[in-house]
């Protein structure tokens, strides 16, 4: 419905916002209820690579922009490319009716009680959280505002989207790896997660 509203029906700063709140809203129902799917239809073995390749559907639709505005926009109309975003919709919704998962049911174990019961567990994934809440948050900030500002430092628009699409490309590379890293090395990933965090950190001072 966002997509198809941005094609067809938006014709001002209002209308597309009230569409792309709506997108908004779609990702936030669908997006834990996917977790959870993975969680339990996935070996625990292979959670990291599952979990990488789920979270690189983000950068995934950034380098699809990207490579929308040179492919897409620039030559038949930026319309275009929110109706050509529907194409993977309507592949999902024929595929997904057939997919038979049998969910993996969760039980809990007693390491699992043990780790929710320490203090000390329960307040690095407090950290954790808020950690990635801001980075995210500023993740997202450069998304939005990459190409407009690279435009404006003097490079094309076509420029512009195909530096989104490539920044995206090293997004969707480092959170599949991470993802292989933290099954091979198994159990709590607090130290790969502060690594990432700080590598993130130093990125965007740097960038600034």
């Amino acid at each position: 419905a966002s997509l198809a509203g941005l094609g067809l029906l938006a014709n001002g700063w209002a209308a597309m916002m009230a569409f792309l709140c709506l997108g908004g809203l779609g990702i936030a129902l669908t997006d834990p209820g996917l977790a959870i799917l993975v969680d339990r239809a996935i070996p625990l073995r292979r959670h990291g690579l599952a979990f990488g390749v789920k979270e690189a559907s983000i950068p995934a639709a950034t380098l699809a922009a990207g490579i929308a505005v040179p492919a897409i926009a620039l030559t038949v109309g930026w319309r275009w490319a929110f109706a050509i975003g529907l194409l993977p919709w309507l592949v999902v919704l024929l595929l997904l009716p057939k997919l038979h998962i049998e969910p993996r049911p969760y039980r809990p174990t007693i390491a699992t009680d043990q780790a929710r019961s320490s203090s000390h567990t329960r307040r690095r994934l407090v950290i954790a959280t808020l950690a990635a809440a801001l980075g995210t948050t500023a993740a997202s900030g450069i998304g939005i505002f990459l190409t407009d500002s690279a435009v404006s430092m003097g490079l094309s628009p076509a420029g512009a989207g195909l530096l989104l699409a490539t920044g995206s490309l090293a997004g969707i590379v480092a959170r599949v790896a991470t993802g292989v890293v933290a099954d091979r090395t198994g159990g709590p990933q607090f130290s790969l997660i502060a690594v990432m965090l700080a590598a993130g950190a130093v990125t965007m001072v740097l960038g600034g």
